[in-house]
C-alpha cells in the first residue's frame, strides 16, 4: 500500500468519527508505526497507557475481530498537537501486534498471504 492510499483510506474509514470528535479531515501528514511485542501482557499495558496518555481517536482491535485476512493487530489513532506549529495537529496510526506474528509474516507466510489476498481481491472482497 502507497503512501497516498494509505492516506485515502484512512480519510475514508475515520471521516465520520473525525468529523464527529471535531478533528479536521484534511490531514496533511499520516504516519504508521508498527510495534512488535514479545508478549500480549506487554501490548496490552501498552494500549493502556496509551489510551490514558495520549488523545487517542481509534482503536480497532483486530485480536477480537480479524479481518478476512487473519491479520491480528491493534490499529490505533493517536493524534499529536504541535506546538511548535501554532496548533497544528499530526495523526499517527499505531499498530501494536505479536513478534511472532510479524515472524509468522516472513517468507512462506508472506507467500501464502499475498496469494490470499489476490484470490480475494479477484472476487470483490474488501479487505
Amino acid at each position: 500500500e502507497d503512501e497516498g492510499q494509505l492516506l485515502e483510506r484512512i480519510r475514508k474509514s475515520r471521516r465520520e468519527t473525525l468529523e464527529a470528535d471535531h478533528v479536521s479531515t484534511q490531514m496533511l501528514d499520516v504516519s504508521r508505526l508498527l510495534v512488535a511485542f514479545d508478549s500480549a501482557d506487554c501490548l496490552r499495558r501498552s494500549v493502556d497507557w496509551l489510551l490514558d496518555k495520549h488523545e487517542v481517536l481509534w482503536v480497532d482491535n483486530l485480536f477480537r475481530n480479524p479481518s478476512c485476512l487473519g491479520c491480528r493487530e491493534m490499529r490505533i489513532g493517536v493524534q499529536q498537537r504541535l506546538a511548535s506549529t501554532g496548533g497544528r495537529s499530526h495523526i499517527s496510526e499505531l499498530r501494536l501486534t505479536l513478534r511472532k506474528l510479524c515472524e509468522a509474516d516472513k517468507g512462506d507466510g508472506l507467500r501464502s498471504f499475498e496469494g490470499l489476498r489476490s484470490t480475494l481481491e479477484q472476487c470483490g472482497v474488501r479487505h
